[in-house]
C-alpha cells in the first residue's frame, strides 16, 4: 500500500509569507472553535507551514484533506483570492494516482491534472492547461502518461518543472521533522465537541496459535471509533506467572502507507492485572491512534485508508511451545479501555472472530445500500469476499 497526503503550495510575493499563513489558518481554526495549544500532547490537530527556499510556501494539516476535483479548486481560488498569487494543491491517493490544481484567479489561471489510477475521480487530466506554467510541457505531458511511474515518482520527476523544491511536493504535517525550517501549530477540539470514543477492531485473523522463536508474529489493529492518544499493550495467559513463554523482539509498526514502515520499540514489564492475572506490559501514552475511515468513501478507497491507518505488534515468543496457543494480544486505548481489543490463537478467540466478522459484513453491506439485506445480497458478499475482491 501506498501514500495518502494532501497539502497546497502558494508561490511567495509580498502578501505571502509563513506568519501571514500562520496567522491565516489560525483564525480559520478560532472561528471553528479549536483552542491553540503549545504541545503535541495536549493537541487534536496539527498544522504545518514549510517556508525553507525556492519559490513556494507549503501547507499540510488535519483539515485539508481532499476528497474531490472540486473542493481542491476552490480552496485554490480561495487562497489565489486572499493572497493575489499563484496556488497549487496536490493530492497523492495510495501512490497510484496523483490530483493538481494550479490557480490564480487574477491571471484566469485554472489547471488540472492527474496521473494514474484515482478511483471516484471523473473530471479528464486537462495537461495542456499547464503549457504555460511548467519549465518543459513536453516532459511534463510524458511523465503524467507514463504508467509505469508510481505517483511518487510523478512528484519527483514534475517538481523541478514547477519551482518546487525536492520533495516539496509531497510535504506532509506528519513527517514535518523531515523538513527544514518548518513552522508547527498545535490545535485542541472545542471543549463541547461531542468526541466519539476510540473502538480498537483487529484487522488481521489467525486461528493457529503462534509460532515460537519467529519473528513473523504480527497482529494488527483498526480503530473504528474517535482518534485518541495513549495505547498499552499486553501479552496475557497462563504462561506469563512462571514466565514459561517470554518475548523479544517487540515493536510497534504503524504507518504502513510508507516503505519501510515506522518502528517503535517496546520494553515489555511483567506486572498483575485485577481481571487478566499476570501479564507482560507496555504504555505508549503519545502514541496518537488514527480517527475512524470515513464509510462514505468509494469501497477501494475505503479499505486503502483503512490499511494506511492500521497498526500492529510483532513480536518473538520463546519457551514452552506447547503454551504457544495460550498467547493473547490485547490494544488498550489509555482514555478509553473500553474500546479495547484482543486477539488469541485458541478457540478462546472464536466466539470474538465471529462477532467480529459478523459487524464486518453489517459494515460492508450498509456500505453496498443494503442495510436490509436480502439472502442473495448476503450471498453475493461472501463471494466478494471469498474471492478477495473485497
Amino acid at each position: 500500500m501506498g501514500q495518502f497526503f494532501s497539502n497546497v503550495h502558494l508561490r511567495k510575493n509580498d502578501k505571502t509569507n509563513s506568519e501571514n499563513l500562520m496567522t491565516y489558518y489560525h483564525e480559520i481554526m478560532h472561528q471553528k472553535g479549536y483552542q491553540k495549544v503549545e504541545s503535541e500532547d495536549d493537541a487534536d490537530l496539527t498544522l504545518a507551514v514549510y517556508d525553507y527556499e525556492g519559490q513556494w510556501i507549503s501547507v499540510a494539516s488535519d483539515i485539508i484533506e481532499f476528497s474531490s476535483e472540486e473542493n481542491m479548486a476552490d480552496m485554490c481560488k480561495s487562497l489565489s483570492d486572499q493572497y493575489d498569487t499563484d496556488v497549487m494543491a496536490i493530492c497523492c491517493v495510495d501512490s497510484d494516482g496523483i490530483l493538481m490544481q494550479y490557480s490564480n484567479t487574477r491571471k484566469g489561471i485554472d489547471a488540472w491534472a492527474k496521473a494514474g489510477y484515482c478511483p471516484g475521480v471523473s473530471k479528464r487530466s486537462r495537461p495542456a492547461s499547464w503549457k504555460e506554467i511548467v519549465t518543459d510541457y513536453q516532459k511534463f505531458k510524458e511523465t503524467l502518461s507514463n504508467h509505469e511511474y508510481i505517483a511518487e515518482e510523478v512528484l519527483e520527476t514534475v517538481e523541478p518543472m514547477l519551482g518546487l523544491l525536492p520533495q516539496q511536493g509531497s510535504f506532509r504535517y506528519d513527517l514535518s521533522e523531515e523538513y527544514p525550517g518548518v513552522l508547527l501549530a498545535y490545535y485542541k477540539a472545542p471543549e463541547g465537541e461531542v468526541k466519539e470514543n476510540p473502538s480498537l477492531c483487529i484487522d488481521g485473523y489467525g486461528l493457529d496459535p503462534c509460532i515460537m522463536n519467529s519473528e513473523y508474529n504480527v497482529v494488527s489493529v483498526i480503530n473504528r471509533g474517535g482518534p485518541s492518544r495513549g495505547l498499552a499493550i499486553a501479552f496475557s495467559g497462563p504462561y506469563v506467572e512462571k514466565e514459561e513463554i517470554r518475548f523479544r523482539n517487540v515493536q510497534l509498526e504503524y504507518g504502513y502507507d510508507r516503505y519501510p514502515c515506522k518502528i517503535i520499540p517496546l520494553e515489555l514489564t511483567k506486572k498483575k492485572d485485577k481481571k487478566l492475572g499476570w501479564i507482560y506490559y507496555v504504555e505508549l501514552p503519545q502514541f496518537k491512534i488514527p480517527n475512524k475511515v470515513d464509510m462514505s468513501l468509494p469501497d477501494m478507497k475505503y479499505m486503502d485508508e483503512e490499511y494506511s491507518r492500521s497498526f500492529g505488534i510483532r513480536f518473538t515468543p520463546e519457551g514452552n511451545e506447547k503454551m504457544a496457543g495460550d498467547i493473547c494480544v490485547h490494544f488498550i486505548p489509555l482514555k478509553y479501555p473500553k474500546g479495547q481489543c484482543w486477539w488469541c490463537g485458541t478457540k478462546r478467540n472464536m466466539e470474538e472472530t465471529r462477532k467480529e466478522f459478523e459487524n464486518y459484513m453489517k459494515r460492508e453491506l450498509i456500505k453496498r445500500g443494503k442495510k436490509k439485506a436480502s439472502l442473495d445480497d448476503i450471498k453475493d458478499l461472501l463471494k466478494d469476499i471469498f474471492t478477495g475482491k473485497i
